[in-house]
């Protein structure tokens, strides 16, 4: 039966000395061979001491069994003592190829994982306690554009200048660093390597400039298809307050004289004539009505407060909720993008109050400070469950902020909903 386990031929090759040892007179040379034959072998194993214990077993086989001093059948523990020998050099054969077997394994290993650094399309750095780069796979040579010999033993910080190193560093998004001193943004994560008597850390860097620039082409691309998107609303909000609005006034001012100049209807005309009326005035509020929700005439002439003042009483009147409006008094006109940012994000951010939150009251409050225009639109309401996936609307709440550089974040701690945005404006302390 093979052993299968290093352990079990240590124990084996140590009974097998004991019982020799027992076996044997103490000052018997040959046994003194067998058992230096066996100790060495059990305590270094490998194919050097392997050959040196099998020549010192052949020296002890000679002495036991060539000497004429040897005879089997009239000493009373020859067949122990052979089988003692025996058991101990089965022991010994069986480590000795388990130790071959391991160190096959581990080179095997070892060409694995060398292989695989050397392939890797991400550069793998290892560094030591003192963040010295200590190992670099051929990757990193390319990223970073220096030799592996220039780069081992130098400190991570040429690589990686905005690297932290700590007692567990941790990676992130950084900035990495060439030979010839171009910057470009890097991923990277570190981690320790344990079952190692020194401290030390392997990283994966990952150059994302690829993944940056595509992030910035699609960011670039939203915040023109937001732009066109309010130049659109604009256009067709002023051709339905000067054109179709001004046809339904002109229809209802004809619908009144004929009403008053007409010869006696009959009932059922007169009540055509009423509703027709009725209806040409329904279609000019409600024109009116979508022609402000598209954009507001008084964010280009006023500014931003009178158009959230107007808007926000059209709303409570509307939606039936009730906003208490409280603006900066230094508030003062801003760029024309921040302004309508500001109101974009204010409408939605209402319009999901009155459908999402069931909330009786909401309030807005626009300060100017060092940093910027702050929004903060806040409901009473049943408030953002959890995992709950954003909408179109708060990803283009956030996309309006991010477009000027600002910020928008959602809190909805413990009922209700926040939504506060920071807008960064010229002359805002940014």
């Amino acid at each position: 039966m093979m052993l299968r386990s290093p352990f079990n031929h240590y124990l084996l090759a140590m009974i097998s000395c004991g019982l020799a040892m027992a076996m044997a007179p103490p000052l018997d040379a040959p046994v003194s061979y067998f058992l230096l034959a066996v100790t060495v072998s059990t305590l270094l194993g490998g194919r050097g001491p392997g050959l040196l214990s099998a020549g010192l077993s052949a020296l002890a086989f000679y002495c036991f069994f060539l000497s004429p001093r040897f005879h089997l059948y009239h000493e009373p523990y020859s067949y122990l003592r052979f089988a003692a020998f025996l058991g101990a050099t089965l022991s010994i054969v069986w480590l000795i190829e388990t130790r071959r077997r391991m160190e096959k394994a581990r080179r095997d290993i070892d060409a694995q994982y060398r292989a695989i650094a050397e392939t890797a399309p991400d550069a793998i750095i290892s560094i030591d306690a003192n963040a010295r780069i200590s190992l670099a796979n051929p990757a990193a040579t390319r990223i970073f554009g220096w030799e592996a010999g220039e780069i081992i033993g130098q400190p991570l910080e040429m690589l990686l200048p905005q690297f932290q190193f700590s007692e567990r560093p941790r990676g992130g998004e950084l900035t990495g660093r060439r030979k010839d001193g171009a910057v470009f943004p890097v991923e990277a994560t570190f981690g320790a390597i344990t079952g190692s008597e020194r401290s030390t850390f392997t990283g994966f860097v990952r150059d994302i400039t690829a993944r940056k620039e595509a992030e910035a082409a699609v960011h670039k691309l939203s915040g023109r298809l937001l732009t066109l998107q309010d130049e659109e609303r604009r256009r067709l909000a002023r051709e339905l307050r000067d054109s179709t609005a001004q046809l339904l006034v002109g229809l209802g001012i004809n619908l009144s004289v004929v009403n008053e100049s007409a010869a006696p209807l009959g009932p059922r005309a007169e009540q055509a004539l009423a509703e027709s009326r009725g209806l040409a005035d329904r279609c000019l509020r409600e024109i009116r009505t979508v022609s402000y929700l598209l954009y507001p005439p008084e964010l280009d002439g006023l500014g931003l407060q009178c158009a959230l003042v107007s808007y926000v009483d059209g709303f409570s009147q509307r939606s039936g909720v009730q906003v208490d409006l409280t603006v900066s008094p230094d508030l003062g006109r801003l760029p024309q993008d921040a302004e309508t940012a500001v109101f974009r994000i204010a409408q939605e951010a209402l319009s999901n109050v009155h459908r999402h939150s069931a909330s009786a009251t909401a309030s807005v409050r626009l300060l100017r400070g060092p940093s910027g225009v702050t929004l903060e639109v806040a409901d009473r309401g049943r408030g953002m469950r959890g995992g709950t996936t954003p909408g179109v609307g708060i990803s283009s709440m956030r996309e309006r902020a991010q477009q000027l550089g600002g910020w928008l974040e959602i809190l909805s701690p413990n009922g209700g909903t926040t939504v506060r945005a920071l807008i960064p404006v010229p002359g805002g302390g940014l």
